[in-house]
């Protein structure tokens, strides 16, 4: 409003670089400010000049610019308000954000929790404010999360695994034997018993998250054994070694014919002192279950030779028939105790002499040789002659006579 006394013409500086000629102008400023308004008053007899600061606030028009809006759980989110300037005051509303509200121009928030979230920006001054809201301004996408469970039965190598995986979009699986799985839901056959590590790593576009599990692999045995030797001869020892072994087995053996006959160890050692065939059985026990095996003839044991025999003779005579009674031989060796020998089994000797006579037999088989002994005692009839010192002499001779043969047990009658 002009209220110039005895001017005839006007000019206004507004302060802002624009300007008029009317006496009552109108004025649009396009911005907060403080401006300097001239107005120069005219007319024939000069000028005159009067200045005055004007103050231009308006109510702010809320609005922000921020660095994203979409992303992972624990994203940060850089906000900027606009406008900013002196005067000025911010409140924020970020729901589902950390912190949830914020005084401040240029607040950081960070979004731990899938969802989306709305923002609102109420800006004001002392001109008025401006409130603004986005809905689903923020988008955040939820990180895997790995989870499973194994469902095995004690006593089979099959496993299925059933992933109880959450917002996860691609899955690799790591069974611990070195076999490996991209499927959500696979099933994996162990080939030994074991404890192995299964890792599932869940993955969508926000990363990766990892699940483990130990898996115990118990299978029921396979009963079976080794052992160092599966024939000899009476007295024989027989190391047994069980397969499996191994901590949580047990062993049930049963030796026929062996000594001891039973065992618990998984390597025993046993002793076959009779000749025979017989059978071995075990039973491995785990706890899964059992399995029993049985060898008929695991083992021979071949009889250890006996050497015995009878001297059937005839008193007076030098002829004796030898019957031999040995067990389990093969082969015979006789020593009649004046030189000769026999390899006969039932052999005849005819004795040169009167004597008494060592006779020996060795019985022999694979097993090894076993000797009998008897004394024989040879006596023929004696065929009667005699030696003197002369034939012939005068009266008064004297013959010496001696008989032959001479010995004990001979009686003589001239």
């Amino acid at each position: 409003d002009n209220g110039s006394i005895a001017a005839s013409s006007f000019h206004w500086d507004f302060g802002d670089g624009a300007t008029s000629e009317d006496a009552n102008p109108a004025h649009n400023y396009e911005a907060d400010g403080t401006y300097t308004v001239t107005l120069i008053a005219t007319n024939a007899c000069g000028s005159d000049t009067a200045t005055q600061e004007i103050t231009i606030l308006l109510p702010p028009t809320a609005n922000w610019e921020q660095n994203g809006n979409e992303g992972c759980e624990g994203m940060n989110i850089q906000f900027n308000a606009a406008p900013q300037g002196p005067g000025l005051s911010y409140s924020w509303t970020f729901e589902g954000g950390e912190p949830a509200t914020s005084d401040q121009p240029n607040p950081t928030i960070l979004y731990a929790t899938a969802g989306n979230y709305p923002v609102q920006l109420i800006v004001t001054n002392a001109a008025g404010s401006d409130t603004i809201v986005q809905d689903d301004a923020i988008v955040v996408n939820s990180n895997p999360l790995a989870a499973f469970a194994a469902n095995g039965i004690l006593g089979q190598a099959d496993v299925q695994f059933d992933n109880a995986s959450i917002a996860a979009s691609s899955f690799h699986w790591d069974f611990g034997d070195g076999a490996t799985s991209e499927a959500a839901n696979p099933a994996h056959n162990y080939e030994a018993d074991g404890t192995y590590t299964a890792t599932l790593i869940a993955s969508n576009a926000c990363g990766s998250d990892t699940a483990t599990q130990e898996i115990t692999i118990l299978l029921p045995p396979a009963a079976s054994w080794e052992q160092t030797g599966n024939a000899g001869c009476e007295g024989l020892s027989i190391q047994f070694n069980a397969a499996p072994q191994g901590p949580g087995l047990t062993y049930a053996w049963m030796f026929e014919g062996g000594e001891p006959a039973t065992s618990d160890l998984p390597d025993p050692t046993i002793v076959y002192a009779t000749a025979g065939n017989y059978g071995v059985q075990l039973i491995v026990t785990n706890a899964a279950g059992s399995d029993t095996i049985i060898q008929d003839d695991a083992i021979v044991v071949g009889p250890n030779p006996l050497a015995a025999f009878a001297a059937n003779g005839v008193l007076g005579q030098a002829s004796v028939q030898f019957d031999n009674a040995s067990i389990a031989a093969s082969s015979f060796h006789w020593d009649f105790g004046d030189g000769a020998t026999s390899e006969a089994a039932n052999p005849a000797h005819n004795y040169e002499a009167d004597g008494t006579y060592t006779v020996t037999l060795i019985a022999t088989n694979a097993c090894g040789s076993d000797t009998a002994t008897q004394e024989m005692t040879i006596l023929l009839p004696p065929t009667a002659n005699w030696e003197q010192n002369t034939v012939e002499g005068c009266e008064g001779l004297n013959i010496q006579f001696n008989a032959a043969p001479q010995g004990p047990g001979l009686s003589y009658s001239w």
